[in-house]
C-alpha cells in the first residue's frame, strides 16, 4: 500500500514536482551524513572489518573510489559517501559467509542486489558508515562483478527490478598491502590497471568532471536482470 502511495506520488502530474524536490532535499542531507561518517570512522570501521574478515579468512580487496583513494595520498576521497570491497569467493568463504559474520558482530545489513538468485552485491552500515560488496569472479560474460541501474531504454515489471552490467576487471595477478587512513589493508598487486580500466589512464590526477557514466565503456550489457532485495 505504501509503496502504491509513493508510486503516484513520485509519477503523478500534480505532486511529482513536489516529490523530486522533496526527495532531493532528503537525499542531500544523507549524502552529507554520510560523508561525515566516512571521514570521521572510516578508519575506524575499516579496521573492524579487516579484523572480522581475517578471522573469516576470506579474500577481499579494496575496490573502486575506495582504491582509488588509498593508491592517490592513503585517505578516503574527500567527496566520498562510501567504501567499496571486493570479495574472491573460495572454498567455505563466500559472500553468504561474509555476509553471516557481518550479521553476527551488529553490522547492519541495508540490501542485496541479487542474479539469478545469488547475491553479486551487498551493502552494509556500521557507526553510519556505509560499504558495499562486490563479489569479483569469473562470469558467463568474463571476469569482474555484477553492477545494477535503470536505463532510460529498458522497461522494468517492478521498482526492485534492475539492468545488470558486467564491471570488468583484470585478473588479480597478487596481493601487496597499503596504507588507508592509517590501516593497512589489501589492493589487487596490479591495483593500477584496475584505476586505468575505471577511470583512464590519468586516473592519478583527480577529476572534478568524472560521474559514473564515464566508466560506462568499462562494462557489459547483460541480457540477465538483477533484483534489489532491501533489509
Amino acid at each position: 500500500m505504501i509503496a502504491s502511495v509513493k508510486r503516484w506520488l513520485r509519477t503523478s502530474r500534480l505532486t511529482r514536482d513536489l516529490y523530486q524536490r522533496l526527495y532531493d532535499v532528503k537525499h542531500r542531507r544523507e549524502e552529507r551524513l554520510a560523508n561525515a561518517a566516512l571521514k570521521n570512522d572510516g578508519a575506524e570501521v575499516l579496521a573492524d572489518f579487516q579484523a572480522l574478515m581475517q578471522k573469516l579468512g576470506a579474500e577481499w580487496y579494496l575496490a573502486y573510489g575506495t582504491c582509488l583513494g588509498a593508491l592517490r595520498n592513503h585517505q578516503f576521497i574527500s567527496h566520498d559517501l562510501d567504501m567499496d570491497f571486493y570479495l574472491c569467493p573460495k572454498p567455505g568463504v563466500g559472500i553468504e559467509e561474509v555476509k553471516n559474520a557481518l550479521s553476527a558482530a551488529g553490522y547492519r545489513h541495508h540490501h542485496d542486489y541479487e542474479v539469478e538468485g545469488k547475491t553479486a552485491e551487498c551493502s552494509w552500515e556500521r557507526n553510519g558508515v556505509n560499504f558495499d560488496i562486490f563479489v569479483l569472479e569469473e562470469k558467463s560474460e568474463g571476469y569482474g562483478c555484477y553492477l545494477f541501474n535503470r536505463f532510460p531504454d529498458s522497461s522494468y515489471s517492478h521498482e526492485h527490478e534492475f539492468s545488470v552490467s558486467l564491471s570488468m576487471a583484470p585478473h588479480i595477478t597478487d596481493k601487496r598491502e597499503i596504507d588507508l587512513a592509517g590501516v593497512t589493508v589489501p589492493i589487487p598487486a596490479n591495483a593500477e590497471d584496475f584505476m586505468k580500466l575505471y577511470y583512464g589512464e590519468n586516473w592519478i590526477v583527480p577529476d572534478p568532471s568524472y560521474t559514473w557514466e564515464n566508466a560506462l565503456p568499462s562494462r557489459k550489457r547483460c541480457a540477465k536482470r538483477g533484483y534489489y532485495i532491501p533489509y
